[in-house]
């Protein structure tokens, strides 16, 4: 049978890792799959110990991530590519054939590496954020990254026309839900939260926006918030000083990280996504096969998960944010209307996604000798 080795960049948790673990276990319906890399025994797979892995091979270039950022990470890939060099050589492997998958594209500098040492390799790529391929530098090497590989997979159709304007060739196959949680839609489970906020702590998720809208909203009415994600010391404590000042039942209610949002979906009025650059937003999808609706930050921007005011609502700032928060919460017929336009529009989705199981060499009963 032919091998397939898929190296995850995340645990298997949150929409990244469903998102890998649905195409993981699609492959090994055509493949002997193994995983492999750091995170490789969080997958229920054989591991693969064969291949050269360095976790710091990492190259962000998405929207979002600031330009300190970018060039700590450029600079330290450059100085450990130094570091590994010899080892690198130790390595060489023309005897390996297997079919690769990075899943991310801040894996982009294992592509070059690859193609050098594995050189009879396919190398497929799956881009799960909205990456920038503009004229600089750093749009530059992204761009000859990508072209080191054999497939590249998108999983917007957004990006991949975005792509394509930059001679990057991609094919599509967006988010699949996880949908092995069972949910009876009409069960009328009771409602403990106002909104479901995701992210945890992180700056680019909204934290700060959400912390700053709590603090006005909570001064003259209760409102009861569920914060999913990880959280720091720094953050726990802003949240529990928070919690200590309320003196109308107000809170903010900390669960870590969770392998499903669905059941806290349930038990909220709706979705909070205030961020702060325009993501995929998965969980919007999630929100619609809860039957519930979100709250968005407008960027202006077209995007595969969003149907802006027919599925959800959205914002400018944060008076608006407030604003909008507010007429969500207390417009029952609103939410309504929208949640059923966000089941509609999650259904379809799902739909036309079943149908377009993007990779060629399992299209194409591609075989590797």
């Amino acid at each position: 049978m032919n091998k397939v080795i898929i190296i995850p960049h995340v645990e298997i948790n949150g929409g990244a890792g469903l998102y890998i673990k649905k195409i993981l276990s699609k492959l090994r319906e055509y493949f002997e799959v193994s995983v492999a890399g750091k995170f490789s025994q969080s997958y229920s797979c054989a591991t693969s110990e064969n291949i050269f892995f360095h976790e710091k091979f990492v190259f962000p270039n998405y929207q979002g991530v600031s330009l300190i950022r970018k060039n700590y990470h450029l600079i330290r890939l450059v100085l450990n590519l130094l570091i590994v060099l010899s080892e690198i050589k130790n390595k060489k492997n023309l005897a390996i054939k297997s079919t690769i998958v990075l899943t991310s594209g801040i894996q982009m500098p294992l592509l070059w590496l690859y193609k050098k040492i594995y050189p009879n390799a396919k190398l497929i790529i799956l881009i799960q954020e909205n990456w920038i391929l503009e004229n600089n530098i750093y749009g530059k090497i992204s761009k000859l990254l990508l072209h080191q590989a054999d497939e590249v997979i998108s999983i917007t159709k957004k990006w991949s026309e975005y792509a394509a304007l930059n001679n990057i060739k991609s094919t599509v196959y967006r988010n699949e839900i996880d949908n092995d949680f069972v949910i009876d839609l009409d069960s009328g489970l009771n409602i403990i939260y106002d909104a479901l906020y995701i992210g945890g702590d992180q700056r680019i998720k909204g934290f700060n926006s959400l912390v700053r809208m709590y603090r006005k909203i909570s001064d003259y009415r209760k409102i009861i918030i569920c914060i999913a994600g990880q959280t720091n010391e720094k953050s726990r404590k802003i949240i529990n000083d928070l919690n200590a000042k309320s003196k109308n039942g107000s809170m903010i209610e900390c669960v870590g990280q969770v392998n499903s949002i669905q059941p806290l979906l349930m038990r909220s009025k709706f979705l909070l996504l205030p961020i702060m650059a325009p993501h995929f937003q998965r969980a919007a999808l999630e929100a619609g096969f809860c039957r519930k609706t979100f709250l968005i930050r407008n960027f202006h921007v077209e995007d595969d998960f969003l149907d802006l005011e027919n599925n959800c609502l959205s914002y400018s700032d944060d008076d608006d944010l407030i604003a909008k928060f507010l007429l969500l919460l207390d417009d029952d017929e609103l939410r309504s209307k929208l949640e059923l336009n966000n089941e509609k529009f999650f259904k379809s989705f799902t739909e036309e996604n079943i149908k377009n199981f993007p990779f060629s060499y399992v299209k194409n009963k591609f075989e590797i000798e």
